[in-house]
């Protein structure tokens, strides 16, 4: 399991466990790091950074607030390529921050939060953690800080003759070429990012290259 610089020395008491590692979380991380506090851990589990832009891959993903706006107040980037970015552009942004600033070596990648108890007696959070094969074990923190987001699990609609698409619980960014390869449109419910196909699709998020394929409008 991937471990932060502090693993080696057992059960000992994180100061701050951030949960997640999006913007949130890496905002998170910069700011605890600018003030000189560099006791804690992100606990991610997917297997890389970025949150919602980790998870959405598919063609043309956007973003649909203006990249200089869409960017963090202690790193601005004035060499965004377009008006509004563009998912690999985000994400490179996103890496490209975390390397920065030394938030890095802080993170767990594939690591799932379980549970969290806090006891009252040690006054800590225990934290159990897994490593997606099946080994829990506990971190400790004084503090935890929940940077989760919204969009965490994809919420499947009931579609008829959804069972043909094998691979519809996967990542968002999978169903783009699940529908081509079944040669169908793709069904998008609503008209905005954050009613469509999965919650990871945040209402920041545009479609423009499933719009272009869709071919039928069916109003309720």
């Amino acid at each position: 399991m991937a471990h932060d610089a502090s693993d080696d020395r057992t059960r000992r008491s994180r100061r701050v466990a951030i949960i997640g590692a999006g913007p949130g979380g890496i905002a998170t991380a910069v700011s605890l790091l600018v003030r000189g506090h560099d006791d804690f851990v992100i606990l991610e589990k997917a297997p890389g950074i970025g949150g919602t832009w980790f998870h959405n891959r598919y063609p043309g993903a956007e973003c649909d607030i203006k990249s200089h706006l869409y960017s963090f107040s202690f790193a601005p980037n004035p060499a965004w390529s377009r008006r509004y970015a563009r998912q690999p552009e985000i994400k490179a942004y996103l890496e490209d921050v975390v390397d920065r600033f030394g938030v890095r070596e802080h993170i767990r990648l594939s690591t799932p939060v379980r549970t969290m108890r806090w006891d009252d007696d040690e006054s800590v959070w225990h934290i159990t953690v897994g490593d997606g094969e099946g080994t829990d074990e506990i971190v400790d923190a004084d503090i935890v800080v929940s940077a989760i987001g919204m969009f965490g699990e994809p919420v499947v609609p009931e579609v008829p003759g959804l069972d043909r698409f094998e691979e519809f619980n996967e990542p968002i960014s999978l169903l783009v070429p699940v529908f081509r390869t079944h040669d169908d449109a793709p069904p998008v419910s609503g008209n905005t990012g954050s009613r469509s196909l999965s919650r990871r699709c945040t209402s920041a998020m545009r479609w423009p290259v499933v719009v272009l394929i869709a071919t039928t409008l069916v109003k309720p």
